[in-house]
């Protein structure tokens, strides 16, 4: 049985605003003297380097090439050197989907930037020519993913390209950055659409400096609904403004990231927010009758990112045959938690509520496993809330039942 996205709505009346914000995106080497990377930074902190992307070119084709994008149900980024497109899961470091980008403009043409909607399914890819950009919308809850009819609109000049793009959910609205690469001046702009017509520009905002620095042409663009914030980069240094104004281009500076992403000889093509990650807090325990498997473990499946369908706690290495019913209670879990049966009780007691049971199944007698789907809603008024999850498994024996507990998880939505 799913857990409905009404029950979570229900739970959670209120949120708070979430940590501060980690980029994930794609980094290159100017000098090509080591290869294109998954990179991470905590906002002006030293970053590191994740994940290597085989594949992509030394030397990108051209200075607004490359982008990337954080996909919350598979816990990967999306990258592109702007003419390959590879998904990453960044434990791990596994490609699991590389596919040709859509540059359907002409010769010349190269993917700038890519976004995702969690809740939809869907990647946003834009390509530019010297005057004009296109956006292709494509399905990737599958593998190769399919792709959309695409639309068309004209730059600011015949000499500016688009190097990123990034999408408002919570408002509706996806925004492209544009900028000229080359001599002179980048004259940057920040350019917005609404979701519904994103081929039709409504509004442009320039963009000319990073604190005090003067600001590159823009290679990366992100946007985080939690905190009405758009984070842009020109490579080198990241900026950060908030929404200020009821117009899709009102924007303040509120941080100037120099340098960024501070991570050895890499420069941002491409970046992304990625979320706060589910916590397993505590451990799990054995009762009475019950085989002691020692790997039992509740984790995470997905992120908890707002209109993530997908997202799921899972079960592992528990005794097969057993029964699951997973607790869960709004707010941070208590640690270290009240005694209960055989251990810790991490979960609030006077909000707790059950999930349906769910049989434990398997090979091996410590090989069981089981899953709880969590879809979480597009709401946006849950932003920061967190949930605390812990598990009871009930086995039966020859000599009676006895009851387990796991570990419990700690999911922030964001």
């Amino acid at each position: 049985m799913r857990a409905s996205s009404l029950f979570l709505a229900v739970l959670l009346p209120s949120a708070a605003l979430g940590a501060q914000s980690t980029l994930i995106g794609l980094g290159y080497d100017p000098a090509a003297l080591v290869p294109a990377a998954i990179i991470q930074q905590t906002l002006c902190q030293p970053g590191n380097r994740a994940c290597p992307v085989p594949g992509f070119a030394p030397v990108l084709m051209a200075p607004w090439a490359g982008g990337a994008a954080y996909n919350g149900r598979n816990q990967s980024v999306w990258a592109t050197d702007g003419l390959l497109m590879v998904e990453t899961r960044v434990q791990g470091c596994q490609t699991i989907c590389r596919i040709p980008a859509a540059n359907g403009l002409g010769a010349g043409s190269f993917t700038g930037g890519l976004e995702i909607s969690p809740g939809l399914g869907r990647m946003h890819q834009v390509e530019s020519l010297p005057g004009v950009a296109a956006l292709h919308v494509w399905n990737i809850a599958v593998c190769p993913p399919v792709v959309g009819p695409a639309c068309q609109f004209p730059l600011p000049s015949v000499s500016h390209t688009c190097g990123g793009v990034a999408i408002d959910e919570a408002s509706g609205q996806i925004f492209y950055a544009a900028s000229i690469f080359g001599a002179g001046g980048p004259a940057n702009f920040i350019l917005g659409a609404l979701l519904s017509s994103p081929c039709n520009i409504l509004c442009r905002m320039p963009v000319r400096g990073c604190g005090t620095a003067v600001m590159g042409p823009i290679r990366g663009l992100c946007f985080e609904e939690c905190s009405q914030t758009l984070h842009l980069t020109d490579g080198t240094q990241t900026l950060t403004m908030r929404r200020s104004a009821a117009s899709p281009c009102g924007f303040t500076e509120v941080a100037c990231c120099n340098p960024s992403p501070q991570t050895g000889s890499y420069a941002w093509v491409g970046l992304e927010v990625e979320p706060q990650h589910a916590a397993t807090i505590g451990r799990s325990c054995f009762g009475q009758n019950c085989t002691p498997c020692p790997n039992m473990t509740l984790g995470a499946q997905g992120d908890a990112v707002l209109g993530n369908p997908t997202f799921q706690l899972s079960l592992t290495g528990a005794q097969v045959g057993s029964v699951m019913a997973i607790a869960v209670s709004p707010g941070a879990c208590n640690v270290p938690g009240l005694p209960v049966l055989c251990g810790q009780w991490h979960p609030s007691l006077g909000t707790t509520i059950f999930f349906p049971t769910v049989p434990v199944g398997g090979g091996g007698v410590c090989q069981g496993s089981a899953q709880m789907p969590v879809p979480i809603p597009t709401n946006f008024a849950l932003c920061g809330a967190p949930l605390c999850f812990q598990s009871v498994v009930v086995c039966v024996s020859a000599v009676g039942a006895g009851i387990n507990l796991t570990n419990a998880v700690e999911a922030v939505l964001n």
